[in-house]
């Protein structure tokens, strides 16, 4: 068994210390973005008192995921995107799904600014602390 002694989860948020020990056991980029927005998300809904809300993650048949799907009064969706420029097939699924689940699209990637592309929305990962409704 391996000693944890640089690892003081007591003295760090409890909010962050699923990240660091997902990152101190080796998780990818991808999955470290995704428990941090899972927590933001639920903070949120949390903070504004949303009593009912359902989350999920979305699958497509090829294998591409829509990393959180909330629903409460109405459906937001958050896509992760790894690289510095979107692919066809991350805006075609975003574009689909906003579309057949009626949901608002939000693709978090490295390095856009808070713009609209069609129906969907791009913004930075900076904009997932900002807890400020999407």
């Amino acid at each position: 068994m391996r000693a944890c002694s640089k690892l003081d989860l007591p003295t760090i948020p409890l909010m962050a210390r699923e990240l660091v020990l997902a990152k101190f056991l080796g998780a990818s980029e991808s999955r470290l973005l995704h428990i941090y927005l899972m927590n933001e998300r639920l903070v949120y809904l949390h903070e504004n008192s949303t009593k009912s809300f359902q989350f999920y993650y979305y699958l497509s048949h090829t294998g591409q995921m829509i990393h959180w799907v909330e629903e409460s009064t109405e459906k937001e969706a958050f896509q992760i995107s790894l690289t510095e420029k979107l692919k066809q097939q991350e805006i075609e699924l975003a574009n689909y799904f906003a579309a057949n689940e009626k949901a608002k699209m939000t693709i978090l990637c490295r390095s856009a600014s808070m713009e609209k592309m069609q129906s969907l929305f791009l913004k930075s990962y900076e904009a997932i602390a900002t807890r400020a409704k999407s």
